[in-house]
């Protein structure tokens, strides 16, 4: 964990409000990835759920999303994994059952 990211963590922790008004355009995409794995790792469930959140409303695209998804389901992020899987049924018309 880089340190950029120990101080995110720690401003989620004590800074919620603030920290929720962040946007995707806050962080990089590497830095959204290294704050959910790391939230995944500290069994953080709110600072997950707030990642794969923002992930998945603001940063999960067409060029990306199997990278989302592959990583969705490395870490166990069924959130995640249910949006990624929704965005490529909605991108092409398909139909899940």
């Amino acid at each position: 964990m880089t340190p950029k990211i120990f101080e995110y963590i720690l401003v989620f922790i004590y800074f919620d409000e603030d920290f929720a008004k962040l946007s995707a355009d806050s962080l990089k995409e590497e830095d959204w990835v290294s704050l959910l794995k790391a939230a995944q790792y500290l069994n953080y469930n709110k600072l997950q759920t707030f990642c794969e959140k923002i992930i998945s409303e603001e940063i999960l695209s067409s060029k990306n999303v199997f990278c989302f998804l592959e990583l969705s389901l490395i870490l166990n992020c069924e959130t995640l994994q249910n949006n990624c899987l929704m965005f490529v049924a909605n991108k092409y018309n398909l139909s899940l059952i």
